[in-house]
């Protein structure tokens, strides 16, 4: 729209001449709506986290959500979210445990006939 007065910073949000936003203008288009829609208060950086924390806890490869973050390393990743690494061994147990158990004929009694 704004033709030769176009400048190119290589930005994701921007104005209509390509001029920087700055980010506070988003946080507090957010609080905003957050406050008229009568929703609890969470910041919009707090959307990141649930999305990466609800990934993670529904079985997302610690990798794809690694990329989607954009951070450099699974690592960082990782040590940013452990909080959600307790479930998802609770979780890998069972099903460890459900494929080494698995019983054909849907009987569940775990004990050995003699």
């Amino acid at each position: 729209m704004a033709g030769r007065n176009y400048v190119d910073h290589d930005l994701v949000f921007a104005r209509d001449d390509g001029t920087p936003v700055h980010p506070d203008v988003y946080s507090q288009t957010f609080r905003r709506v957050v406050k008229r829609l009568g929703l609890p208060y969470i910041r919009l950086h707090d959307l990141r986290h649930t999305h990466v924390t609800m990934g993670l806890a529904s079985g997302v490869p610690v990798k794809v959500m690694s990329t989607r973050l954009g951070h450099a390393t699974t690592a960082f990743t990782q040590d940013v979210y452990m909080h959600v690494v307790p479930s998802l061994e609770d979780r890998a147990a069972e099903q460890i445990a459900d494929l080494i158990f698995d019983d054909e004929d849907g009987d569940d009694d775990e004990t050995l006939d003699a």
